[in-house]
This record gives structure tokens, sequence and C-alpha cells, in this order.
């Protein structure tokens, strides 16, 4: 049998149309990660998921601001969660903002603001570092309880 070459431009034809017919590769695995802030104060809550990037600084991965409700403050607590995620190391930080500028106030001895951690780091003069905080996130993590103070 011969292939002539208007055959082979058939062959190939097919086998183009039998490739963009396949399966797509599956998408690469996302995990979340879900808990719940403890807070005393009636003012927004800040939270922001960090990761690293290749120069080895600390990036906002993803952030979310949660305005109470009600119910919310009378109930002390809220729940967040952060969905999609690529599994990886994250640090997770959040802060109270009682004076409502939108950033943690920081003075002479520290936050002014009711601030937490999710890995309890609270070291004496300075914020916390990435690796004090950070989690591997290798599938979901739904405990992540943050207590503000």
């Amino acid at each position: 049998m011969r292939t002539t070459v208007a055959g082979a431009g058939h062959l190939v034809a097919l086998l183009l149309a039998t490739t963009l017919l396949a399966e797509e590769p599956p998408a690469p695995p996302s995990v979340r990660v879900a808990g719940e802030v403890r807070f005393e104060k009636s003012a927004p809550i800040f939270l922001r998921l960090i990761a690293l990037d290749e120069a080895k600084t600390e990036v906002v991965a993803r952030e979310q601001i949660i305005e109470l409700t009600t119910e919310d403050v009378s109930r002390a607590t809220v729940h967040f969660e952060f969905v999609g995620l690529t599994p990886g190391r994250y640090a997770l930080k959040c802060f109270q903002d009682t004076n409502g500028n939108k950033r943690l106030d920081i003075g002479v001895f520290g936050p002014k603001e009711p601030w937490a951690t999710y890995r309890l780091a609270r070291p004496k003069l300075r914020p916390p570092r990435f690796e004090e905080m950070a989690f591997n996130v290798a599938e979901d993590v739904t405990n992540a309880h943050l207590i503000l103070r």
C-alpha cells in the first residue's frame, strides 16, 4: 500500500483532529484554607494569605476583608475561606482595623490593633517572619482558627 501526498495530508489532518478532541490534561489540584476568626471589637477584619515569590519575598497570595454584621458581632466569630489555591507553603495573618485606615498600625511596642497569625507566632519587638507563621497546604486546611488580641 502506497500513501500519496494527498493521503498523507488527510492522515495529518485526522491526527490533528484526534489530538484536539482528546481529553484535556487534568487541571492541577487545588486546595482551600478555611477557618474562623474570634474577635472582641466591632471593626472590619483583614485576612491575608501570604506566600513567598521566587526572590523569597513575602507576597499577598489572597486577601479577604470581612465587614462585620450585627450577628457576627454578637457571636464574636466569623468564618472565612480561601479556595482554588495551588498546594504549597503559606502563612495566614489578620488584623482588625479599629481606626478604619485599612492597615495595621504599629507603635513603639508593636501593633496597636488586634492581630493574629494562624501559627501562633508572636515574637517580641518585631513582626513575625514568614517561616515562623508558615504551614504546608497539600490538602484542604479547614481548621485555621485565629484569635485577635
